[in-house]
C-alpha cells in the first residue's frame, strides 16, 4: 500500500508539469467567408468557410470559431484550446480531416454560421459596431519538438445595423 502512494507522490507533479504552453504559431489558415465588412443581423445564416494550414503535417486540425470586439492575436488566447479574451460568442470547436484516407474525427466546420443575439447575450446594445469573426487555429506536434502552436486570424464584420442592404 506504501509504494502506490510513494509511485502517486511522484507521479502526480510530473502530470501537473507536462501542462502544454503554446506558442504562436507563425502560419495560419484563411478564412474565406465570411468576407470583410460583410454587414450581418441577429439570427441570420452568414456563410463560413475557413481553409486550414497543415503545415505541421497532422492528420487532423482543429480550430475555434468566435466572436470578439477587437482584431484578436495570439496575445488575446487565454487557453490552450484557442479561447479568445472577451468572446462575446463561441460558435464551437471544429476538424477538419487533412488526407483523404483517413476516416473523419470531431466535428466538421459548418458551412454557414448562425448570428446570436448578442446584445442580449451580452445585456448591453451593440448595434452598429464593428466586430470580427475569429479562428484560433490549433497546431500539435510541429516540427522542432514544438507541442502545440496556436494561429489566430480574424475578418471585420458589421454587426446589427439599422438597415441591411
Amino acid at each position: 500500500m506504501h509504494s502506490i502512494f510513494a509511485a502517486t507522490s511522484i507521479i502526480l507533479p510530473l502530470l501537473a508539469s507536462s501542462a502544454v504552453t503554446p506558442i504562436p504559431s507563425p502560419f495560419v489558415g484563411t478564412i474565406l467567408a465570411p468576407t470583410s465588412g460583410l454587414v450581418i443581423a441577429s439570427g441570420a445564416e452568414i456563410p463560413f468557410a475557413y481553409q486550414t494550414r497543415n503545415w505541421c503535417e497532422q492528420a487532423y486540425t482543429e480550430f475555434k470559431v468566435s466572436i470578439v470586439p477587437y482584431a484578436p492575436t495570439f496575445d488575446n488566447v487565454t487557453d490552450a484550446d484557442g479561447t479568445l479574451q472577451d468572446a462575446l460568442h463561441e460558435f464551437g470547436t471544429f476538424t477538419v480531416v487533412n488526407f483523404p484516407t483517413i476516416p473523419p474525427q470531431g466535428i466538421p466546420p459548418p458551412e454557414t454560421l448562425t448570428v446570436p443575439d448578442l446584445t442580449e447575450l451580452t445585456g448591453s446594445a451593440i448595434d452598429n459596431s464593428e466586430l470580427f469573426i475569429a479562428v484560433s487555429d490549433i497546431f500539435l506536434s510541429c516540427p522542432g519538438h514544438v507541442i502545440e502552436e496556436i494561429g489566430v486570424t480574424s475578418v471585420p464584420i458589421l454587426y446589427n445595423p439599422i438597415s441591411i442592404p
